[in-house]
């Protein structure tokens, strides 16, 4: 299955490495956090994912940021819109090249 044409064009494959290192950072902070607490990803999640000064509501908007960003959607789009065109046209491309 051919991938999505992500990341392309000036500072693309920049923007790629700096969500791998933002999922490792969030990954390596969940972890170490469900450690410490013996708690499970739910609870860890209902206890500080609405918090916006927690550290696990900031990883996740530093990746939500760079995300958008590689995707070319804006605070103001409708996301729900734009991901479902991204949706259509992807399942276009995969019907068309199974032809």
């Amino acid at each position: 299955m051919k991938q999505p044409c992500l990341g392309r064009g000036a500072g693309g494959e920049g923007l790629v490495q700096q969500i791998r290192a933002a999922m490792q950072e969030l990954h390596q902070y969940r972890t170490e956090q469900m450690e410490s607490k013996q708690w499970g990803i739910t609870k860890l999640y209902n206890e500080y994912f609405h918090e916006p000064a927690s550290q696990l509501y900031k990883l996740h908007a530093k990746l939500d940021k760079l995300v958008m960003q590689i995707y070319g959607f804006s605070d103001s789009d409708d996301l729900l819109e734009k991901l479902l065109h991204l949706n259509q046209k992807i399942s276009a491309q995969e019907k068309d090249s199974n032809q």
